[in-house]
């Protein structure tokens, strides 16, 4: 058997520097309301204006939904529920159906305010917005019920605060901040037991709701700092690999399909090839 060594391709994944040095697609538009934008497997969900904005795979806003509540603190995608679920400030926690682009309440989940959010195919994890914060979690079927509550010291300390939670394989990446002493953790927790499987420092000088977190190429993760204009790339196994200053200033970011990076800006949603 003969083999041509020509037809041969081995895919490697391309570093940071590489996937963010060019786009494949920007949508320019003004009024970001609120610094977070979340994926399915179909659209991209974002806050723009007085509304919820839909964006396809052919990058074309294809509905709109009146959104008249203040910021959105953060959004996730549940396939089981088949809905986006919102965090926010003033209505607690709401569902967005993609089909219907329809709002149900949900502040009977808990008297808590929530911050950051989160699903695995059975759970939702949400993070309670305050110093030595709390992540609850609900199982998703055949009722949303709450199911375990880990606190403060499990969590953090009672001077930190859990801006971020992602869940991904089993695990939870969690962004941990300590504001008094502008330190930030990176951590990887056990979605079963919160034990800590590894955990990276780095001095920084970030104020409350100014960072983003999300999947990168093979497990690994993207830190997007919006005070400085940065974005990191955290391996694996919780080391710092990269970072990249990014221009326009980076509010978040998430992966958008099988092949996309979708880099919210303070101008725009850009697109970038991995």
């Amino acid at each position: 058997l003969l083999i041509d060594d020509h037809i041969i391709q081995i895919q490697e994944k391309a570093d940071l520097h590489s996937v963010l040095s060019s786009t494949c697609k920007t949508i320019d538009f003004s009024g970001i309301k609120s610094p977070i934008i979340g994926t399915n497997d179909r659209y991209l969900l974002f806050h723009q204006n007085l509304y919820l904005c839909l964006i396809d795979y052919n990058f074309k806003i294809i509905k709109k939904l009146p959104w008249h509540f203040e910021r959105i603190q953060d959004i996730c995608w549940s396939s089981t529920l088949d809905r986006f679920i919102l965090t926010t400030e003033t209505c607690g926690i709401c569902f967005v159906h993609e089909n219907t682009i329809s709002l149900d309440n949900a502040n009977c989940l808990n008297n808590e305010k929530f911050h950051s959010c989160t699903c695995s195919n059975t759970s939702l994890y949400l993070t309670v917005d305050d110093y030595a914060s709390a992540i609850i979690e609900y199982r998703l079927l055949p009722s949303i019920e709450i199911i375990k509550q880990w606190k403060s010291p499990d969590t953090c300390t009672n001077d930190e605060y859990i801006d971020c939670i992602r869940y991904n394989n089993d695990r939870l990446g969690l962004v941990i901040q300590k504001f008094s002493e502008n330190i930030l953790k990176f951590e990887l927790r056990s979605v079963k037991t919160l034990d800590r499987l590894w955990s990276v420092q780095v001095n920084i000088d970030l104020k409350p709701y100014q960072c983003g977190y999300c999947l990168f190429n093979d497990h690994d993760w993207l830190f997007i700092n919006m005070s400085s204009s940065c974005i990191l790339h955290i391996t694996k196994d919780g080391k710092i690999k990269e970072k990249y200053d990014y221009n326009p200033k980076p509010y978040n970011a998430t992966l958008f399909g099988d092949n996309k990076l979708a880099i919210l800006t303070e101008s725009g949603v850009n697109f970038h090839k991995l």
